[in-house]
C-alpha cells in the first residue's frame, strides 16, 4: 500500500505534476545545501 502511495501521489499543482516524494527529496537537498532558491512550494 505505501509503495503504491509513493507511485502515484502527485503534486497536481506543479508542472508535470511531479511524484509527491520526488518534490520532497529535491526540498531536502536544497535545504541541506542551503539552496533556498531551490526549494519548491
Amino acid at each position: 500500500m505505501v509503495l503504491r502511495l509513493l507511485e502515484q501521489e502527485r503534486r497536481e499543482d506543479l508542472a508535470g505534476h511531479p511524484l509527491t516524494w520526488q518534490v520532497a527529496l529535491e526540498n531536502l537537498l536544497a535545504q541541506l545545501l542551503g539552496e533556498q532558491a531551490r526549494v519548491i512550494n
